[in-house]
């Protein structure tokens, strides 16, 4: 017993000659000591995880997803010639997010129509609120062109903010993208 506490003791006494009297290895092990309390804290030094991929952004004119002999339906037809070509480029290139503008869309037509469900879908269409009919110019108001769309991968966290009033005739649609 008397031994195993004189090995206890010249242990101990070991470890405080090497930190208090001779100040190089002390200042060594202090400092290695540090820099484990350091990568212990916080692991990401040593595995920073996965590197963040960028985000592919698709922007297309459409200049109309309806076609233009209905632009003034109540319930237009879809332009499937271009929903099918936009619908493939979706399905090989898989941009995270897409905007599409002069989309000419109103509200009888659905989100899923446009866009497949692997997106979120913000739309602002072309109403008499965004553009109200002007009588010193009646032919400049087209009932049915205009409109904006964003889809967003429905992995990516984001928020749709409306645009406060704004003194000009114009669908505006903001989104905020919420990133890692």
């Amino acid at each position: 017993m008397a031994r195993s506490r004189l090995r206890h003791y010249n242990v101990v006494n070991a470890w405080y000659h090497m930190f208090f009297e001779n100040p190089k290895t002390s200042l060594f092990y202090l400092s290695v000591l540090n820099l484990l309390l350091i990568v212990i804290v916080t692991p990401s030094i040593v595995n920073p995880g996965p590197k963040p991929r960028p985000m592919n952004l698709f922007y297309n004119n459409v200049q109309g997803l309806i076609d233009p002999s209905q632009i003034k339906s109540k319930t237009p037809k879809l332009n499937m010639t271009k929903i099918h070509e936009l619908h493939s480029y979706l399905f090989v290139n898989k941009p995270d997010i897409v905007v599409l503008n002069e989309t000419w869309l109103n509200s009888s037509i659905l989100d899923s129509e446009v866009l497949p469900n692997t997106y979120k879908v913000f739309r602002e269409d072309r109403t008499l609120k965004t553009h109200p009919f002007d009588p010193k110019q009646p032919k400049k108001f087209r009932r049915g062109g205009g409109g904006v769309l964003i889809g967003i991968r429905n992995d990516i966290d984001v928020e749709c903010t409306k645009v406060g009033f704004i003194k000009v005739h114009a669908e505006i649609l903001s989104v905020n993208i919420k990133t890692p």
